[in-house]
């Protein structure tokens, strides 16, 4: 799976986060030496991530799916991150 800077995704099958688990974010970038996504949780915290627990439900150019009753976060350093 092609993950990309501020796809919106939802994490899974975290085993020392598991409260987590279920939780969408926005990616922010991927860092090379660690082998993790750095993301930001709907609930504004950082997260480092590895790649397989994460499950991309949309770009951020694409309409977030109704389902989920979110709209996405701003870039990075653009605007301030909305309240849910």
């Amino acid at each position: 799976m092609e993950l990309n800077n501020d796809d919106i995704v939802q994490l899974h099958s975290l085993v020392s986060a598991c409260k987590h688990n279920g939780l969408l974010a926005q990616l922010v970038q991927f860092h090379c030496s660690r082998g993790r996504w750095e993301l930001v949780v709907i609930s504004s915290q950082s997260v480092p991530v590895k790649p397989e627990n994460i499950a991309r439900v949309c770009s951020y150019r694409e309409e977030l799916p109704a389902q989920f009753g979110v709209r996405p976060l701003p870039q990075a350093g653009t605007e301030p991150v909305p309240a849910f």
